[in-house]
């Protein structure tokens, strides 16, 4: 990781107020999403992840993600970005004084006797409490 990354990841954290194992914690979640280990999660590594959780994987929708999250808008998201989005979340969830920890809300099925499960758009919350 260059320098300027380090100095991008310590403005996010101090932005947000976020603390080291915070930062920790979410540095392993970027992780996992990161399946090459490159440094960067890159379009065909978000479909994978939206497949793996049947969300819409089509190019658009990967697309749009990836742009949400793109800060110097070169394609990929990095580490730095990635703790940016999740801080600004984890920053709005203490404020409003949320405690819900499930980052998508399950859409009702069509009929009571469905057993797929169906996710729609993320909700304000990113999961459990980081601290």
């Amino acid at each position: 990781m260059t320098d300027n990354n380090l100095l991008k990841i310590k403005d996010v954290q101090l932005k947000y107020g976020l603390s080291d194992t915070q930062i920790e914690n979410i540095t392993e979640q970027f992780n996992r999403y990161d399946l090459d280990h490159d440094g960067r999660i890159v379009p065909a590594e978000v479909k994978e992840l939206m497949m793996k959780i049947q969300l819409d994987a089509s190019d658009s929708a990967v697309s749009a993600f990836i742009h949400e999250m793109d800060r110097d808008e070169n394609g990929s998201i990095e580490l730095w970005e990635f703790i940016d989005q999740v801080g600004q979340k984890v920053s709005r969830q203490h404020s409003v004084g949320s405690t819900s920890s499930q980052p998508f809300k399950r859409a009702r099925p069509a009929e009571e006797e469905s057993t797929s499960t169906q996710y729609t758009e993320p909700v304000e919350d990113t999961g459990p409490d980081l601290d």
